[in-house]
């Protein structure tokens, strides 16, 4: 039988609506106290006044106490890997009707109903980011979930993120199966070359599927950049799309490596920057060189409440540098994957960056995450990547 955790009077209204995280601040300790429970140990949730509110999983040293996986009392672990098994499948089952190939992000944690864990499907290799304690403790329940949906899948434990040091969870990856270096995936008719096991995160973006369509659409005849490129995801959306030039800038060697590599299988021409983006822009700058194709896509400027003053700087240097280097008339593409950063936020940076380089900015669209990284309608934190499609002059 599982331990119980009462909240605090009025504190389940915003679980009943849908929410799926409980704050350490929103239980009542008087009646037990966090030191009794086990990290990733599963609890059944109580109201002040005694009402059923879910089962989760509870880590009493996180700020985000308890993680609920069901509505219903989940009474065994039997329960649990069918209650887990069922919300794996109807995840595959919206993918399977959004995508005509098995390449996506198959799990995309609480928007699937099973919080702090990630899955990426590159047909038959999976590779899993568990980023809370309680999704830790089952990770071999999980792990025969998927192989019993999928037998002959190879898995990759990509444990080595940020939000793993927030539960107290070691960093590591291990391959479960063939252990591969490199990873392939069809995305819009191309196909890339990633590194699986030293890649940034799951070693795929899949989250700007289709803004990297965008980008394709409107590439043609124009010299572009690509800045923070990794292995070339908009870079070759763009030469297919008809680019005359592309150059991408990113600190990685082995990140650029990919990126030729990419380029070649088609025929491509890139040019390749290494270097940290601020003076490699700066250079450009200073070598008189204009675009008409901007892509900023950074990584997380802002990963933490804490780090928003500097963030926003950050970003605001970025976005000033990268439209001063825009031709008089050009088309600019920039994105913030800060969760902490709102659309708002970001369209105040820009205005601000256009501004100070003497521009004028027409917004043509805003661009969201993809289709396979669903919000979930009362946890804004699922909504994390923004981007502004920009006409500029």
């Amino acid at each position: 039988m599982f331990q119980k955790v009462f909240l605090k009077p009025k504190e389940e209204k915003r679980i009943l609506k849908g929410h799926l995280w409980v704050f350490s601040n929103e239980i009542d300790t008087q009646r037990h106290s966090l030191k009794s429970f086990s990290p990733g140990e599963i609890v059944h949730i109580f109201s002040s006044k005694n009402d059923f509110v879910g089962t989760g999983f509870i880590n009493p040293h996180s700020l985000i106490c308890i993680r609920i996986l069901s509505r219903k009392k989940i009474k065994n672990l039997e329960e649990l890997k069918e209650i887990i098994k069922s919300k794996i499948y109807l995840a595959l089952e919206l993918r399977e009707n959004l995508f005509s190939k098995p390449y996506y992000r198959l799990v995309f944690g609480e928007s699937d109903y099973l919080p702090g864990l990630i899955i990426d499907r590159f047909e038959q290799t999976f590779v899993l980011q568990i980023n809370s304690f309680g999704m830790e403790k089952i990770t071999s329940l999980i792990l025969d979930n998927i192989l019993e949906i999928f037998p002959t899948a190879s898995i990759i434990l990509k444990n080595d993120s940020k939000a793993r040091k927030m539960e107290n969870l070691p960093l590591e990856v291990k391959v479960i199966g063939a252990k591969q270096e490199t990873q392939t995936v069809l995305e819009n008719d191309l196909e890339f070359s990633f590194p699986l096991l030293k890649g940034q995160k799951t070693g795929w973006f899949f989250d700007q599927r289709e803004n990297r369509l965008l980008i394709k659409t409107i590439s043609r005849g124009k010299k572009v950049l690509d800045i923070f490129s990794y292995v070339g995801s908009f870079s070759l959306n763009a030469l297919a799309g008809g680019a005359r030039e592309v150059v991408a800038l990113d600190r990685s060697s082995e990140a650029l490596a990919y990126l030729k590599l990419n380029a070649q299988r088609y025929g491509f021409q890139v040019k390749a920057i290494k270097g940290e983006a601020f003076n490699s822009l700066q250079r450009l700058a200073s070598e008189g060189e204009k675009f008409d194709l901007i892509i900023l896509d950074p990584p997380a400027l802002i990963p933490s409440k804490p780090a928003y003053k500097q963030g926003v700087k950050a970003y605001l240097r970025y976005n000033q540098l990268a439209l001063s280097l825009l031709a008089k008339k050009g088309f600019f593409y920039t994105a913030s994957c800060s969760y902490h950063l709102s659309l708002e936020e970001l369209q105040k940076i820009v205005k601000e960056a256009a501004y100070k380089v003497h521009k004028k900015v027409k917004i043509l669209k805003y661009c969201f995450q993809g289709p396979d990284h669903p919000l979930h309608p009362f946890m804004p934190e699922t909504l994390y990547l923004k981007g502004l499609f920009c006409y500029v002059e």
